[in-house]
């Protein structure tokens, strides 16, 4: 991930999003192959051979759709796949509330994951680059408060991936539009979002506070 700033920006998401990835993927395999967990895993393996966010909204995305519309497009968290699995570990009992947002599988909008990134109490977020975002997409609080810096970054960087993939020209207009700043948001998340993420992870891994949470567990492995 330390090469993201030194390719075209096409593939800095892509880049990004597969090495958080892979991060979360050994955060993983550390727990469930040292746990009981790990036959129950075994067991049902074939149930999280997917990404678990379903972006099919951003399918119809046209060339020439407007920011305001492609800030409200939405991803949504589905309960069986990469996503909720690293993140049944990783929130366990610390964020049981945010177990529900895969149990109710929610839908978020890129504005709202936005949100999240620029609104939460995070020192490695420049109060006056906070205060800059409020004056460009207001001050409402999301509506959807994920309450994690690590699910709000992983969804972040891919949804970002995505459209890069996908949705070429869209992306490349996204990271061109000076309209808003969102340009420069969307340049600051590439350049530290990935730094924030492996930061909090092993600060995770170093305290070894890895649990499982629950009713969520039980619901996986059903």
């Amino acid at each position: 991930m330390k090469n993201v700033e030194n390719i075209i920006n096409l593939n800095k998401p892509t880049l990004m999003f597969y090495g958080i990835e892979q991060c979360s993927a050994f955060f993983r395999n550390l727990h469930f192959n040292f746990t009981e967990e790990n036959i129950n895993y075994n067991a049902t393996r074939k149930r999280f051979q997917r990404h678990g966010i379903d972006s099919s909204d951003f399918k119809n995305v046209k060339i020439e759709i407007t920011l305001d519309d492609l800030l409200e497009k939405k991803i949504k968290l589905k309960l069986e796949g990469f996503c909720p699995l690293f993140f049944l570990i990783f929130l366990s009992d610390h964020h049981s509330s945010l177990i529900d947002l895969f149990t109710d599988e929610i839908e978020v909008s890129m504005l709202e994951l936005l949100r999240n990134f620029f609104y939460i109490r995070n020192e490695n977020i420049p109060s006056l680059i906070r205060s800059k975002f409020e004056e460009n997409f207001g001050k409402e609080r999301p509506k959807i408060n994920l309450d994690s810096t690590v699910l709000t970054i992983y969804l972040i960087s891919f949804l970002f991936s995505h459209i890069s993939r996908y949705k070429m020209h869209t992306w490349i207009s996204l990271i061109e539009n000076e309209e808003k700043n969102i340009s420069y948001y969307v340049d600051f998340i590439l350049r530290y979002g990935w730094v924030i993420f492996i930061t909090l992870l092993f600060e995770r891994l170093f305290y070894n506070e890895i649990g499982i949470g629950g009713t969520f567990h039980d619901s996986l492995f059903s």
